[in-house]
């Protein structure tokens, strides 16, 4: 069965690796203007990624409707 989270435009490995490198970015990075993108950025991302865990893990517990 195809995977119809993972297929969207971004794969939850992109943002889970892009959440990742923004964390780090924010706790050592030496560029202000980078960590202040990393820090508006990274709530968003948090919110997409726990939105695409949800639907994938409701779409592997319902019955396939067709």
């Amino acid at each position: 069965m195809r995977n119809l989270v993972t297929s969207s435009a971004v794969p939850l490995s992109l943002l889970t690796a892009v959440k990742v490198s923004d964390v780090k970015e924010i706790s050592s990075g030496s560029n202000q203007q980078v960590i202040n993108e990393a820090r508006k950025n990274l709530p968003v991302l948090q919110t997409h990624l726990k939105l695409a865990e949800q639907t994938q893990s409701q779409l592997e517990t319902s019955p396939v409707l067709g």
